[in-house]
């Protein structure tokens, strides 16, 4: 079992990168009293856990005495499709953790809670701190999912909104449901103020004209989710650089930057004379630059 040095430790760097990302849900977490009775306890399946009374009915974290068993099962039975995740409350951790070493770099787990102890905890047992400050994690404190589902995107637009969600077994068939229909609902809140940004970053890209100055500026992309495109595009951008160019890269390893959005502020703030695309053809690219820009694209790897 973890030492109680080793949970405040965890707790430590989580909420560190938390804070770089959401530094009002990270002091929430923080100021978070615990309960009088809370004692570390090691599960069934040899987890490390909490009891107390008032976290389920039975006092264990996350309603089970063991949360290998059952969220690996869960995890297993999931078909995540390679989409972006959303957990309807955190569960013990560890389903979490399998999702993340599951989903691609460029994917996000969501994870909307109710009860701001379940992260307190759930923070002190897990190491997530690299995932909280890429955002492959993030987590969501409310009481209304749609309402901080909806919140989050508005303030998060090139995040891309969870296709898939996993259902915990205390949830019944109606509260899932119900949580689907929210999503929806955030989904179609959010739809119109997305539109409206990507149409402006979008009329931005058409309309740039890069003026002829030196050291010409290149631009290049690999938005398709194959570390090994990343690789070949910073190798091109390396190349370009020994060249005497300018170079800025965009890659789809990251959540923030697997968006149409991000592809084109991307575009609009570098201003680039030439373009060049690793794994997607020009048409293909979800914002286009101008037909009169020079465009190269690389669509095989030897």
């Amino acid at each position: 079992m973890q030492t109680a040095d080793q949970h405040q430790a965890n707790l430590g760097r989580n909420l560190e990168s938390l804070r770089s990302v959401d530094p009002d849900l990270a002091d929430r977490i923080q100021t978070c009293p615990l309960p009088n009775d809370l004692q570390p306890a090691e599960t069934f399946d040899g987890c490390d856990s909490f009891r107390a009374d008032s976290l389920s009915d039975s006092g264990w974290f996350a309603h089970t005495s063991m949360p290998a068993v059952r969220e690996e099962a869960l995890v297993d039975q999931f078909e995540h499709g390679g989409s972006n995740v959303l957990l309807p409350g955190s569960g013990h951790g560890y389903a979490i953790r399998e999702l993340l070493e599951r989903l691609g770099r460029h994917n996000t787990v969501y994870v909307w809670e109710t009860r701001t102890i379940h992260l307190a905890l759930l923070l002190r047992l897990y190491d997530f701190a690299a995932d909280l400050a890429t955002r492959r994690l993030a987590l969501m404190l409310g009481d209304d999912l749609e309402k901080t589902l909806g919140d989050f995107f508005v303030n998060h637009p090139r995040m891309t909104p969870p296709a898939k969600m996993i259902s915990w077994p205390w949830l019944s068939p109606n509260q899932v449901h119900q949580y689907f229909q929210h999503v929806e609902a955030a989904v179609a809140r959010i739809g119109q103020v997305r539109s409206d940004l990507l149409k402006n970053a979008r009329a931005k890209v058409e309309a740039m004209t890069a003026e002829p100055t030196q050291p010409l500026r290149v631009f290049v992309c690999s938005m398709a989710a194959r570390p090994a495109m990343h690789q070949v595009a910073l190798d091109l951008a390396w190349g370009f650089d020994r060249l005497g160019y300018r170079c800025q890269t965009l890659l789809m390893d990251q959540p923030e930057h697997g968006s149409a959005l991000a592809l084109a502020d991307a575009i609009a703030d570098f201003r680039p004379h030439r373009c060049a695309s690793v794994g997607l053809a020009r048409h293909d690219l979800t914002v286009r630059p101008p037909d009169a820009m020079p465009f190269a694209s690389i669509l095989g790897l030897p």
